[in-house]
């Protein structure tokens, strides 16, 4: 009989998955995992008996390890399954294995996804009283959560309590927060955060969204010029920032301007991406 494979094999070969964004996989492997010499122990899919499992992890040659249960979190976060998350955080909690700083943060995007922010936010109070300290990833999360669900002011607010609490902001969240801005019509405040940011070295994404911001108000011209002031600032345009000048151009009614610049810029980027452009 050839030997099982290992914890260690096991929880990278998780990682890479989970990395590679196949989170229905993950469960997958993870529940062969649970099925090494011990066939049946749980339904696939379901957690409803998953103390149970972790009783008999020791004769399934299986360590108890957050890491490991870290990545089964994430993963079933990202495919919106909360009531499995719950049980197995739940489980691990009764099994007295410590959830992490990263156990925590993927719950937090997991109720965000399903747009459950008050969940969202009692799980970020909740890692204080268990004397864990949020970290800039966890207050990145919640950012884009409430931004995603249209709570602008609890986004606003919490991005500024992130240097209160001896944090720097990152360009992600500065992106996260501008965007937020964009799409609830706020391009005043937008703008403003972008020239506040602007020693930071905003990144390809940061100006693609203010682009957007541009042409979905039909300011063609300071579209045109804003792409002019990405180059001079040595930011190189993108597949990202072509399609949406020329979707904002189409939309305009400009039809000759959106083909010559597809004719001329846009398809030196194609590669095997595929700019869709609707002419009507």
């Amino acid at each position: 009989m050839r030997p099982q494979p290992s914890i260690l094999l096991y929880t990278k070969l998780l990682s890479v998955i989970v990395k590679m964004k196949h989170h229905s996989v993950a469960v997958s492997v993870f529940d062969e995992m649970r099925r090494i010499d011990a066939p049946g122990l749980c339904d696939v899919g379901r957690w409803e008996d998953v103390e149970a499992m972790l009783d008999e992890t020791t004769e399934c040659k299986i360590s108890k390890s957050v890491v490991t249960f870290n990545i089964l979190v994430d993963a079933y976060c990202k495919e919106g399954r909360m009531k499995d998350v719950e049980d197995v955080f739940e489980a691990m909690m009764q099994q007295k294995i410590c959830p992490d700083i990263v156990t925590y943060n993927a719950l937090i995007e997991g109720y965000c996804v399903e747009g459950n922010m008050d969940r969202a936010k009692q799980v970020f109070n909740f890692i204080a009283e268990k004397g864990l300290k949020p970290c800039i990833i966890t207050y990145n999360t919640l950012i884009d959560g409430y931004c995603k669900n249209g709570k602008i002011e609890e986004a606003w607010r919490l991005f500024l309590d992130v240097p209160r609490k001896g944090l720097e902001h990152t360009i992600y969240i500065y992106n996260t927060m501008i965007h937020g801005f964009i799409c609830e019509g706020r391009f005043v405040d937008g703008w403003k955060l972008f020239n506040d940011m602007e020693a930071r070295d905003p990144t390809v994404q940061t100006y693609n969204i203010l682009l957007d911001g541009l042409c979905k108000s039909r300011e063609i011209d300071e579209a045109l010029q804003f792409v002019h002031k990405m180059e001079e600032e040595g930011i190189i345009p993108n597949i990202i920032t072509y399609g949406t000048l020329i979707n904002g151009l189409c939309k305009d009614g400009q039809l000759e301007a959106a083909r010559d610049l597809y004719n001329v810029e846009a398809c030196n980027l194609m590669d095997n991406v595929k700019l869709i452009c609707l002419w009507k």
